[in-house]
């Protein structure tokens, strides 16, 4: 039966639909949650410590959308580039599984920049610089040649600039001159949090994708065990500073730094107990729960600071 061009249409608009939604499951929502968590609170600590900023209502939503459109490009790019190690390691997004085509996950990454270069010229300013600066890292750590996530050094090194920019943003859309000191400190220990605990606990659950993709990353070198203490001894590292510098800094800080702490704990007893012998998960997830309580301890500090 020959179906009319109005069915053929709305076939059409619903296969477009579907690929859209796959598009930002490949991109990972929750990874985008943190991303408008972390802008989000850097907005807030810069107009606490600049309530005088006027800053246009829709600059805020105008900027958050530009740099989530950055963090969506970035992540379905890293999918595109990364289709083998994605199926050896048996994930599930789309691009693995099949149900998402390459060329569109490709065409719609390019799409996401675009909206946000274009996102960055509404907003004005360096917008248009950080936004460069945020989609370059995302490709030198993707994409050949460089492709830095090969190494756990660059990869963490690509993660914690990354970090650093979207806390900028954050401040920048809340009309911030600069980084004030809480936001300096917040921002500074939790981009190491990402670059020096969470990139590495990545790696603990995709070593076999890895190692098939010729990633050298501290896990496929060492083993999981080994890769399993640095990612603990980091966690406590970080979180403790984190914690030191809080109590001297700012009370507002105590809150996030005393969520820090508890998730650097329970990683290193995870990593000790368990002692992973093969690919293991579960540091990550810590990792991740942590960032969003650290996050949202934050509002809890300035109402109580």
């Amino acid at each position: 039966m020959t179906m009319t061009s109005v069915e053929v249409r709305r076939r059409s608009w619903r296969l477009t639909g579907r690929y859209l939604w796959w598009c930002v499951v490949e991109a990972r929502p929750a990874v985008l949650a943190i991303y408008t968590m972390r802008f989000l609170v850097a907005g807030a600590l810069a107009g606490v410590a600049a309530p005088e900023d006027t800053a246009d209502w829709w600059r805020m939503p105008t900027a958050l959308a530009a740099w989530l459109c950055v963090a969506a490009s970035v992540y379905l790019f890293d999918g595109v580039t990364d289709v083998v190690g994605d199926r050896v390691n048996g994930s599930r997004r789309p691009i693995a599984r099949g149900t998402l085509p390459v060329p569109v996950a490709a065409g719609v990454a390019a799409a996401w920049a675009g909206l946000a270069v274009a996102g960055a010229a509404v907003l004005g300013g360096a917008w248009l610089g950080l936004v460069g600066l945020a989609l370059l890292l995302g490709w030198a750590y993707s994409a050949p040649p460089l492709r830095l996530k090969r190494w756990t050094a660059t990869a963490g090194a690509v993660v914690v600039l990354a970090g650093m920019a979207t806390f900028t943003a954050g401040a920048m859309a809340a009309g911030g001159g600069g980084l004030p000191t809480a936001l300096l400190v917040f921002a500074v220990a939790m981009s190491c949090w990402m670059g020096f605990v969470g990139a590495l606990a990545k790696d603990l659950s995709d070593v076999a994708g890895d190692a098939a993709t010729g990633r050298r990353t501290s896990a496929v070198r060492r083993g999981v065990p080994a890769a399993g203490r640095r990612v603990s001894v980091n966690a406590l590292l970080v979180a403790v500073s984190f914690g030191a510098a809080a109590v001297l800094v700012d009370p507002v800080l105590r809150w996030p730094a005393a969520a820090l702490v508890g998730g650097a704990v329970a990683i290193a007893v995870t990593c000790r107990r368990r002692r992973p012998a093969g690919p293991t998960r579960q540091p990550y997830r810590i990792f991740m729960t942590t960032q969003y309580v650290a996050h949202g301890a934050v509002p809890v500090g300035i109402a109580f600071a």
